[in-house]
């Protein structure tokens, strides 16, 4: 749903957004006229993570040719299989509108077909992945100079202010949290409480977390958690668990690796409180079933706690009063956020589009005498 709607916003903005912008040429040269025109690059590079796979072929294929280029996505090996059905897809929506076939090639393989990418000499790259590949990515690319954009995964913020409505604030939270077992790169993993509503919302999350249903996605009846997907990576998230409770975290929910017995790679869902910045998991990405809870007195504390980690990817402040909210949300170092109850925004989908298609869009200047 989200894919199609960014396909529908394209179809709908990206014409105003693509168009020649003019734009003053400033006293120094006041008998010149001057206009910004968005050319297409060439051919755009893509490497894609295996959490999302349609939307993570979509997302920068229709941006890329929307704006005229042409698109290699090397996708992860976890995720090839789904591939080969999303190639057909593609093949027969070009051949649809008349357009080459080829304009479209999907990549698999390892590090290595990723690395052959980036150095291929492609005109743009998108890495979509971990900040430790990321710095490979960008290294790589150096090598030819090729202007590289790069989404690192996040660790974001979730404020919980004590005038929000607490009914609609925890199906939220909870949904951050848990929502795909954890694996998102813009889930809420660190929660901070205001001390007024703390203790409601702490025995109210850990009471519903204890009930969750977990399972096979695809098993005989309803879940409310499903399995981890990657190799390991249960047990990456038991291990900073644990290092957060010998640290002196307390486990409220789950806390442990599922022994399912479908045989399936599985980890509670779980609640922690009395987290420190002295843990690993305050500062490094859980992607994972974890709802750690903070306590804070005042909002600037919030804004600070929030600020305090090497991620920025996204947050989200719950407030009844929205110039509070505002207020918060302004001070914090993350690109996209929404205010009030709710997890995504249109503001949000409008900015990323925006931003997508002038990646893929070289902007040439022209400057003409009066």
């Amino acid at each position: 749903m989200v894919t199609c709607k960014k396909i529908w916003w394209l179809i709908k903005h990206g014409q105003k957004w693509l168009k020649p912008e003019h734009r003053s040429a400033k006293i120094m040269m006041f008998y010149k006229s001057a206009r910004v025109e968005y050319h297409p690059v060439g051919v755009v590079g893509a490497i894609v993570p295996w959490n999302y796979p349609f939307h993570n072929v979509f997302n920068p294929l229709s941006a890329a040719i929307y704006s005229g280029n042409a698109i290699v996505i090397k996708v992860s090996e976890h995720a090839s299989w789904s591939f080969l059905y999303y190639g057909r897809i593609i093949k027969a929506a070009l051949k649809s509108v008349g357009a080459p076939e080829h304009l479209v090639q999907i990549v698999t393989g390892y590090a290595e077909a990723g690395n052959a990418l980036v150095t291929s000499g492609v005109n743009k790259l998108i890495f979509v992945g971990s900040t430790e590949i990321g710095k490979k990515v960008m290294q790589a690319a150096a090598q030819n100079l090729t202007p590289v954009v790069l989404e690192l995964g996040g660790k974001d913020a979730f404020i919980i202010c004590d005038d929000a409505n607490l009914a609609e604030t925890i199906p939220t939270a909870m949904k951050g949290a848990f929502f795909s077992c954890g694996q998102n790169c813009a889930g809420a993993e660190r929660f901070f409480v205001q001390e007024a509503v703390y203790d409601d919302f702490v025995n109210q999350v850990a009471e519903v977390t204890k009930r969750m249903r977990q399972g096979p996605a695809l098993g005989g009846g309803p879940i409310d958690c499903g399995a981890m997907c990657m190799p390991g990576l249960a047990e990456k998230v038991a291990d900073l668990v644990d290092d957060a409770v010998q640290h002196g975290a307390k486990v409220l929910a789950g806390g442990n690796v599922v022994q399912h017995p479908s045989g399936g790679q599985f980890f509670a869902p779980t609640m922690l409180v009395n987290i420190t910045s002295e843990m690993r998991i305050w500062r490094e990405e859980v992607f994972g079933p974890v709802l750690a809870v903070m306590k804070f007195r005042t909002d600037a504390e919030a804004v600070a706690l929030a600020n305090d980690c090497p991620f920025g990817l996204g947050s989200t402040v719950c407030s009844s009063n929205k110039a509070r909210a505002n207020a918060i949300a302004h001070q914090l170092q993350v690109p996209m956020l929404p205010v009030q109850q709710t997890c995504h925004s249109f503001f949000v989908l409008i900015r990323s589009l925006h931003d997508q298609l002038l990646y893929v869009a070289w902007p040439v200047c022209y400057h003409h005498v009066l």
